[in-house]
């Protein structure tokens, strides 16, 4: 009844908090215990407001309802108001024979706590301590109360109220005994029944025959390894009574194929399992991998399968809606995540509650390092963190506001900050759910309300329960799009199958061996890049072990294994019999898998036991450790083994068990990146325009992939009202068209009616005929300004953004389509709607000025994101390819990057100053800059700041030129600190040696010729020497020095070009 009570509370009762209704309760009522409550109770509440007829007609209420189950509840927290109240109670008590019981009301475990509790409850309801109006636990005075904690019986005895009613607390007793509710934590596996054909005797007959059945689809006539294989895992499988659990996933991952969802080769150990390739749960042969089921599923190891399994983005809902069609809504729901503190987390909600500058609360939390789940202990360990000793400091200043800030911090760290829904994690159960977990409500913003857990997934599976981890993978929304813009870009040939791709295609191993892999599933990053380079992979193996290989700790042992591939070192075995184990990667311990066949063949063992001697050696404990030893050398030795090897190999496994990798999980991820690699070499234009469409919202990395496109010779079209989608689209191979829905202040539901007005009623005529048709659809001024500035109207009307910058035209085109869409009743009860034809628009003012590029660009930037038409920094592109200067130090500054050089030359726009001040009041500014690929900050201290704020103050938006140094701060950490800020075109004065001025001879036989080019000498006249090329007919040119100097300009180029000119920075002279 407590398990139904909750859950209706939560999901149909909630307002601020869960309630139910009386009625309810009535209902549900046996074997539950009630009380009076606190002081917040319903009954005290009317009591405190003199209702004191109203509140004995609400204690009879209950008394009638729970009889002997109810009891009167005192408390003393030292409050005025549980004395008043207590004397009526008591009264009722010996009025009405009810038992009176003794209670705390706990918030905290020990007295010293309470300001800790104080602290929360600010950060919890996101107030600062010094808000008189906040909520606080207080007395009577209005200072904070200290005794809502565990108290002792001593203390409790020695409250006044119990001191003078002590059978309040000996008949607290009763209720605890009362109270005898054994939940069953052993509980096997509690499976939904899985409906099967009555030819069938039970689900492993079933099963069985699914698996022989996709068997024959996926290998033809099957061979005795396969045969063998997968007998021996229906086995494990029936033993275990895991055949519903393979029964329930193959199913609904079936069906989300049916229903167009895209689902992944596989995910974890599970790839590992011949039954799930069967079953078609995953795409990758286990078989050819050399992947072990005991991996997946031991049966000495007694716990249930786990299979995750990838959707794409877009359709994982839709999976779990048919998951509730199939087991019904009430016996399936998400679970619910507990987001606990981290320490950063902490010390920044702790410095806003107790009023620390953000700037000192920054510092605080940079001293904590940039690691998942890490702990104060390990912050405080100077071999995790290289900031400790600086850490300490901080804490030993006594009486200090950031020593509080740190102490309260570490106090708070794992505890429950606030609620969520899990990302992945689905309850499926055979019955509703209430009967085994309460449940709450759920909403995500722009989302119903769906039904969660209130215990987390280990306390559901605790219990019995079926979870599975439903997983969206953003790369495969990605790989659906590119197939269907491939599909719609040559809608002739047969429907590309991912699943059917040759895995020895040229041209994509060319792209990995090339390391073009931006925009590759896990093998995108720069480090992997370098990596590629070098080892120049031709399998799938070869991708498998860099993909396990590439991260800490066996990040290591790659520039061993790329040598070995090349044959530039000898591939040794430490025994002659691991050589078909380790052979595909070159004599290296890659994969854990490894290790269990390495204890297989070398010590007898089974492939199950194998398994929990990996898991034991991952544990790193040394009298666990200690013990195997012993087993494996003598094991080993059983079996022939020199003991000296033994020795060594089981040293090697079991430092390489630290960070080995699940080959299973491997190869399908590296199948999935094989995958993208084919689309992009294939198909640059739709698996680019589909990268580009999954990362519409965020704009560096569109601004980053936008690069990528364009440096693969790809032409990126603009946003247009005609020609747009919704989505980044493919209009030819070779092009990508700008989507709609990308626009910002747009909005996605405008931009697809956009394409439905489109499609229904044609191509917009002019600007006037799209303002009418989409006001109908909610365009508004915000809107239209957005298309406008976008450059989305540009094809309606010629220099339709100088037109449209005018507020006059914008307001003059949305009053006419007002004017048109008046309803249709006015028009007709004036008119013959038959005949009736909207007036002719009106003319449109001529542009007070033309719109510059700079300003072009800057509206294409406010309104897309990031520039398409071109970049601010083209314009000095010639100049930044000669002085050598990087558009994309962005990359470069990234703390993943592992290879940043110890100076950085690079160009790019000031895009925000943010000036602060120090703790010792000197003024300090953060600067944000973004180059061709993203965006960075730098941060200029005094006296720098100073020196170089005139020349930065109220340039937003205008190109600089930076020197950052590579520096380390003085507790181990990088930095990059700025040497030079300085204007481009003042920068590139200095940079640049000389400039060439290209020049036929005949252009002299022009009168003004000479008269323009002096002029132009003189206009621009500067530091940079000038030399002329002459050209004369056939003859060889002559370099001429002359005594003329000139300061760049990004013009310039064009000025001297009118003049028959060619001013060149490429021929300098010797």
């Amino acid at each position: 009844n407590l398990l139904y009570l909750s859950s209706v509370s939560f999901q149909e009762g909630f307002y601020y908090k869960p309630r139910i209704h009386k009625g309810l309760l009535a209902a549900h009522r046996q074997g539950l215990i009630a009380t009076t409550g606190c002081l917040a109770s319903e009954i005290n509440q009317k009591l405190l407001h003199g209702q004191i007829r109203e509140a004995e007609a609400v204690f009879r209420f209950y008394l009638d309802l729970f009889g002997e189950d109810y009891y009167i509840e005192l408390q003393d927290h030292t409050l005025r108001h549980q004395h008043e109240t207590a004397q009526i109670l008591l009264q009722w008590a010996r009025k009405y024979g009810v038992k009176v019981i003794g209670t705390n009301d706990v918030h905290y475990t020990c007295r010293e706590d309470a300001e800790l509790h104080d602290l929360l409850l600010a950060i919890q309801t996101g107030t600062v301590a010094d808000d008189p109006k906040r909520l606080r636990f207080t007395d009577d005075q209005g200072r904070l109360n200290p005794h809502f904690y565990l108290k002792s019986q001593a203390e409790m005895e020695a409250m006044p109220l119990f001191a003078e009613h002590p059978e309040a607390l000996r008949q607290t007793r009763e209720v605890a005994e009362k109270c005898t509710l054994r939940l069953d934590f052993r509980r096997a596996l509690v499976l939904p029944r899985y409906p099967i054909p009555p030819d069938f005797a039970d689900m492993d007959a079933y099963l069985a025959h699914l698996a022989y059945q996709g068997a024959q689809r996926r290998y033809g006539d099957l061979a005795p390894q396969v045969r063998e294989r997968l007998e021996h895992e229906l086995r494990i499988i029936r033993q275990m009574g895991f055949a519903g659990y393979f029964l329930i996933v193959a199913d609904f991952v079936q069906e989300a194929k049916r229903r167009g969802v895209w689902v992944g080769p596989g995910r974890g150990s599970a790839a590992g399992s011949l039954v799930a390739y069967t079953l078609g749960i995953t795409d990758v042969d286990p078989l050819a991998y050399q992947l072990l089921f005991e991996r997946f599923l031991n049966p000495e190891r007694v716990s249930p399968p786990d299979i995750d399994i990838d959707f794409d983005d877009e359709g994982r809902e839709e999976v779990i809606r048919y998951v509730q069609e199939k087991y019904g809504a009430q016996n399936v729901a998400q679970i619910i995540t507990y987001g606990t503190m981290g320490i950063k987390t902490a010390i920044r909600d702790v410095g806003r509650v107790l009023g620390v500058p953000l700037p000192e609360v920054n510092r605080l939390a940079s001293l904590i390092p940039n690691k998942p789940n890490i702990t104060w202990e390990s912050a405080l360990d100077p071999a995790e963190n290289p900031k400790a000793f600086f850490l300490k400091a901080e804490l030993e200043r006594e009486g200090t506001l950031t020593q509080k800030v740190l102490t309260v911090a570490a106090q708070l760290e794992g505890l429950t900050r606030h609620t969520g829904v899990h990302a992945a994690g689905v309850i499926i159960a055979p019955e509703e759910l209430w009967k085994y977990v309460p449940l709450a409500l759920a909403t995500r913003e722009g989302e119903t309300r769906q039904v969660i857990t209130q215990w987390d997934g280990p306390d559901c599976e605790s219990v019995g329960l079926l979870k599975m981890d439903f997983l969206g993978l953003k790369t495969l929304s990605i790989l659906k799009t590119a197939v269907e813009l491939v599909h719609k870009l040559y809608p002739d040939r047969p429907p590309l199958n991912l699943e059917e791709l040759p895995l020895d295609d040229p041209k994509t191993w060319a792209l990995f061996q090339e390391g073009r892999t931006v925009g590759i599933f896990q093998f995108e990053s720069e480090g992997m890049q370098k990596y590629l380079k070098q080892l120049r992979p031709t399998c799938m193996e070869d991708l498998v072990a860099m993909n396990a290989l590439y991260r800490p700790g066996p990040m290591e042992n790659i520039p061993a294994f790329i040598r070995r591939k090349q044959g530039e070192e000898p591939v040794t075995y430490p025994d002659p019999r691991l050589k078909p184990i380790l052979e595909n990667t070159y004599g290296i311990m890659v994969y854990q898998e490894q290790i269990m066949q390495i204890a297989q063949v070398m010590a007898g063992y089974s492939l199950a036991e194998a398994d929990l001697l990996r898991r034991a050696m991952g544990k790193k404990k040394k009298e666990i450790m200690d013990q195997q030893r012993v087993i494996f050398v003598e094991r080993a030795v059983a079996q022939g083994t020199d003991p000296q090897v033994a020795e060594e190999v089981f040293d090697t496994m079991a430092r390489f068990a630290e960070y080995g990798f699940n080959k299973s999980h491997a190869v399908a991820y590296s199948l999935l990146a094989y995958r993208t690699a084919y689309l992009k070499a294939h198909y640059p234009a739709a698996y680019m325009a589909a990268v580009l469409t999954h990362h519409a919202e965020d704009s560096d990395k569109v601004g980053f992939f936008l690069q990528e496109a364009r440096s693969m010779g790809l032409e990126i079209l603009p946003p247009c009202v005609n020609a747009s989608e919704v989505r980044f689209s493919v209009p030819k191979e070779g092009q990508i068209r700008f989507g709609l829905g990308a626009i910002k202040h747009l909005g996605e539901k405008l931009a697809q009616a956009i394409v439905e007005e489109r499609c229904r009623g044609g191509a917009f005529r002019d600007v006037f005929d799209f303002a009418v048709r989409m006001s109908r659809h909610g365009l508004n001024k915000k809107s239209f300004e957005s298309l406008c500035y976008a450059g989305a109207l540009d094809a309606l009307v010629e220099g339709a953004r100088e037109y449209l910058l005018e507020e006059a035209n914008r307001q003059l085109i949305l009053d006419y389509a007002a004017s048109v869409n008046r309803p249709v009743q006015v028009q007709a009860s004036l008119f013959d709607t038959a005949t009736w034809a909207p007036p002719p628009p009106p003319p449109l003012r001529t542009p007070a000025r033309r719109l510059s590029l700079p300003e072009r660009l800057r509206q294409e930037r406010e309104y897309i994101g990031f520039f398409l038409s071109s970049h601010p920094l083209d314009d000095y592109q010639e100049l930044i390819r000669l002085t050598e200067l990087l558009t994309d130090a962005s990359l470069y500054l990234s703390a993943e990057n592992p290879s940043c050089p110890p100076l950085l030359r690079c160009a790019a726009l000031l895009m925000d100053v943010d000036e602060r001040r120090s703790r010792q009041g000197r003024p300090y500014a953060r600067l944000t800059f973004e180059d061709k690929v993203g965006s960075f900050v730098v941060t200029v201290f005094s006296p720098q700041w100073e020196q170089w704020a005139p020349r930065l103050q109220g340039r937003l938006g205008e190109a600089f030129y930076l020197e950052l140094e590579h520096s380390l701060r003085p507790e181990g950490s990088s930095e990059w600190r700025p040497r030079l800020i300085d204007e481009l075109p003042a920068a590139i004065q200095a940079l640049i040696p000389a400039l060439t001025l290209e020049w036929d001879l005949s252009q002299l036989t022009h009168p003004d010729r000479l008269e323009d080019l002096l002029h132009l000498v003189e206009t621009y006249r500067g530091t940079i020497p000038l030399f002329l090329l002459l050209h004369y007919k056939r003859a060889h040119p002559v370099l001429l020095q002359t005594d003329w100097k000139l300061r760049y300009h990004p013009e310039l180029t064009e000025k001297f070009r009118t003049i028959g000119a060619n001013l060149r920075t490429d021929i300098l002279p010797n």
